[in-house]
């Protein structure tokens, strides 16, 4: 935004939104201002020379300067009655003096003729909503073309350059405003309840509201509110009571005199029953209470039986589901899990596939079996063996000594076959297993689960199992699915 030496912008516009722009030898009126301020500044009044205000033009947009102001600016469309017609006043006498100054050039040279050219085409379109009045004086803010047909009154003016927007609340014939009347504001503030001023009310009125609701109003321009009153009716003139003499007291009259009312005989009460009927009587009243007990209902002694059955069934199966997610019970049907530890990652969804965290354990080879492997701590096993047939048993002899480990044979190459042994425990001594396999590799997983933790296993091939008969070892026979002790081993427990 331009700065003009002892002028403020009054307001901007936009050319589109205009038609009929004068000018004089093919150049627009703004664009030869200078020319025209020239013949204002020595064919007008000093008290006149302010009425048109001076443009600026930046591309397609027109700024409109004039002289400081101590009142805020307002449109001439946009003030009540009294102070319009002030200023209508003033426009009318500024008008009627550069008409006159008009028709003083045209009489003269051709210099002259010019000048007046200059401002007849200046003044051609006088539009009261781009009249601005302030300190009794009045600016023609948008000059030199007219404001085209279909465009919305308040896109006349696209900024009025932060020049407050003044509120002004009318107290009204029925009421004093205790606070200030006047707010100035911005364009698109809303009024709130804070900016409204209370009124004291004169006697004889009720305040009913103002004639527009103040409350989250939109401020767009200059906008007045006036306060809205009843008449209280006067009370009817009350009418003149009239004396009424004082009567006489009236006395009491005498009570009737009553004879006094006779005492009611008293009722005889029936003599005593023979002491026959009256045993007669709590017999009978003892028989009927007989009778209601013993139509009362019983509880049959099975429909007891079966609720403690029930009972018992249910607290049997609330300590089953403890237990299972206590301790491995696969192969009792019931869960699959192992008791968990830090090195498992079990779910128990009774299929007995439980998982071992097996990702930061390597996988060693296959080896043939009959190989012996060996480790002295926690960091655990896993390698594959081949077996030489497809399917069959083989005899696996293992020892975990006293620190728990735990060992899982899988069918395959890998971890990720169906499970096919395991075992969780300190054995302490050498155990024997048969165990049933399906594929022609077998891979092995031993997880420590202490410290300072020693294990060695065994892989026997298929055909050294038919030794079981001769060993002297204890050994049990074992199929994950199904197993049964051959001979018991107090050391190893699951």
């Amino acid at each position: 935004m331009a700065k003009i030496k002892n002028k403020n912008e009054l307001c901007r516009s936009e050319l589109k939104n205009f038609k009929a722009i004068q000018a004089i030898s093919g150049y627009s009126l703004f664009d030869r201002y200078n020319e025209l301020e020239h013949i204002v500044s020595r064919k007008i009044d000093e008290e006149y020379r302010h009425f048109l205000a001076k443009p600026v033009k930046t591309g397609e947009s027109v700024s409109w300067y004039s002289a400081s102001w101590i009142e805020t600016p307002r449109i001439l469309t946009e003030l009540d009655s009294s102070t319009r017609a002030k200023y209508e006043q003033i426009v009318n006498k500024t008008l009627s003096h550069y008409h006159s100054a008009v028709s003083a050039l045209k009489a003269g040279g051709a210099d002259d003729q010019s000048a007046a050219d200059y401002l007849e085409k200046a003044l051609k379109f006088v539009d009261g909503n781009f009249v601005y009045c302030y300190d009794n004086k009045t600016v023609l803010g948008v000059w030199g073309m007219k404001l085209r047909d279909d465009v919305r009154e308040d896109s006349r003016v696209l900024d009025l350059s932060g020049v407050p927007i003044i509120i002004t609340f009318n107290q009204g014939q029925g009421g004093i405003i205790s606070a200030k009347s006047i707010l100035y504001k911005q364009k698109d503030d809303t009024l709130t309840v804070d900016d409204i001023p209370s009124i004291e009310v004169k006697e004889g009125f009720i305040f009913t509201g103002w004639d527009t609701n103040p409350v989250n109003f939109k401020v767009v321009r200059n906008t007045e509110f006036t306060a809205q009153y009843n008449i209280i009716a006067a009370d009817p003139p009350k009418e003149p009571v009239e004396k009424i003499a004082a009567s006489p007291p009236t006395l009491p009259q005498p009570l009737p005199l009553t004879p006094p009312e006779e005492p009611e005989p008293p009722i005889p009460t029936p003599p005593p029953l023979p002491p026959k009927i009256e045993e007669k009587v709590e017999e009978k009243e003892e028989e009927k209470i007989e009778e209601k007990v013993e139509k009362k209902p019983k509880k049959s002694w099975w429909k007891r039986l079966l609720y403690w059955l029930l009972l018992l069934l249910l607290l049997g199966l609330i300590f089953l589901v403890i237990y299972c997610c206590l301790f491995d019970r696969c192969n009792w049907g019931i869960c699959d899990c192992s008791r968990v530890s830090s090195r498992s990652n079990c779910n128990c969804n009774c299929n007995c596939n439980c998982n071992d965290n097996n990702n930061d354990i390597e996988h060693q080879g296959i080896k043939p079996c009959d190989t012996t492997t060996a480790s002295g701590g926690e960091e655990g096993y896993m390698g594959s063996f081949e077996m030489g047939q497809q399917g069959g048993t083989f005899l696996f002899e293992y020892n975990t000594y006293t620190i728990p480990d735990r060992i899982t044979i899988y069918d395959g190459g890998d971890a990720s076959g169906n499970v096919i042994f395991r075992y969780e425990g300190g054995t302490e001594v050498v155990v024997r297993e048969v165990v049933t396999f399906n594929e022609s590799i077998i891979t092995v997983v031993v997880v420590g689960l202490g410290a300072s933790t020693g294990w060695n296993f065994v892989i026997n091939c298929p055909d050294s199992s038919s030794q079981l008969n001769n060993s002297e070892n204890q050994y049990i026979s074992y199929d994950y699915h199904h197993f049964k002790h051959i001979n018991s081993i107090s050391s190893w427990q699951r």
